[in-house]
């Protein structure tokens, strides 16, 4: 048992950058390849880092939407399951609306069938959140081990007993540590790409411009917060459906010359060194990656109190209620472009190497107990 690979077929990426997908693709770059081999399921043209797999040996099956055939779903992924032999089966959730994944490798009597929840909350919709409610319970008809980013991401998605039982596991969302610390000389590169002045204070923001993120209470925030303070600069990193909407609420309230929105990126971990702080307005999260690389580059961080605690690894870090206004612009106005102490964090409980290697010795325990 020990000498074998244990093949992993992973669903849940998709072809839009999110937590699931940075999740699957940190994991994948430190887990041990004589131990553990990854392949993916893609519903879409291309999911996130396709080619990186692809390149590195994975294979990445094409299948047909569950949501357009369920039944025809199902049928495919079965058949891939047991012609290639998986020893497990890891289902990345943002709902339990659609099962078909976990109900497929029942179908195929893949020895351990994971449910994995990535978040705490839907916006969705009234009925979504009900059919997420009733589909819920049927995940342990289905599954037998059950994963999640956090403690309100598992209390959404499982009822106590399973919570309490020793088939739950919280699995950290690792990140590479040294590629997020902070270092001077890449704050000065970045800071002066972007023509900031050294009097501006960088307030940075990563993520979707999606209603879950709630751009606009920051930017509400902000631009009564800019009143006062001239040298507050807003940094935007992101797309989204919203974004259109938001780029014209930030010319209705005049903070263009303040404000910076750069799109989609691929030096987010350069641009955490030239944000002073970074906020979460968010309305919910599983539990948010970017949260964790911003605290690691040593960013004065102020998270909506909606934000799971599991993520805080630096004592500065503030929790703020997202109808307190009045403090957030308060922790704006304080906010200072000083560079003491960014690398004073406890990062040991996000690092990825160290959870990679307890993933394989969970996949490991779970294997052996379901082929007894």
């Amino acid at each position: 048992m020990e000498d074998k690979i244990i093949k992993v077929l992973q669903i849940g990426a998709t072809d839009n950058l999110g937590g699931i997908e940075i999740y699957l693709k940190n994991y994948y770059d430190n887990i041990d390849k004589n131990k553990l081999h990854f392949d993916f399921v893609n519903m879409y043209n291309e999911i996130c880092f396709q080619k990186h797999y692809e390149n590195n040996k994975s294979k990445v099956f094409k299948i047909s939407s569950y949501r357009k055939n369920p039944i025809k779903y199902i049928k495919t992924l079965k058949e891939i399951l047991i012609k290639e032999k998986y020893d497990i089966l890891h289902f990345n959730m943002n709902s339990a609306v659609f099962l078909q994944p976990l109900i497929a490798g029942r179908l195929a009597k893949i020895p351990v069938i994971i449910s994995h929840s990535h978040n705490s909350f839907s916006d969705k919709g009234i009925v979504k959140e009900l059919l997420h409610s009733i589909m819920k319970r049927f995940i342990p008809v289905f599954a037998n081990t059950f994963f999640a980013c956090s403690d309100y991401a598992g209390k959404w998605f499982y009822n106590k007993k399973i919570i309490n039982g020793e088939e739950f596991f919280i699995i950290k969302n690792g990140i590479d540590i040294d590629k997020f610390k902070f270092d001077l000389e890449i704050r000065k590169k970045k800071r002066k790409e972007l023509n900031l002045k050294e009097t501006d204070i960088i307030i940075g923001h990563v993520g979707r411009f999606n209603k879950q993120k709630n751009h606009k209470y920051l930017i509400e925030v902000f631009s009564k917060a800019l009143l006062k303070n001239k040298n507050l600069k807003l940094v935007l990193v992101g797309t989204g459906p919203l974004e259109i909407e938001i780029r014209e609420l930030i010319r209705k309230k005049g903070i263009e010359e303040n404000s910076i929105l750069l799109g989609k990126r691929e030096d987010v971990s350069e641009l955490y060194q030239a944000f002073d702080a970074f906020v979460l307005t968010s309305l919910y999260e599983g539990l948010p990656l970017v949260g964790v690389e911003a605290q690691i580059s040593g960013c004065n961080c102020i998270f909506s109190e909606k934000i799971t605690k599991e993520v805080k690894i630096n004592e500065k870090t503030k929790f703020i209620p997202i109808n307190d206004e009045k403090e957030w612009i308060n922790i704006f106005l304080n906010l200072d472009n000083s560079i003491i102490d960014r690398n004073n964090i406890k990062k040991d409980i996000y690092n990825i190497e160290k959870n990679a290697n307890e993933m394989v010795e969970i996949y490991n325990k779970q294997l052996k107990k379901e082929k007894r």
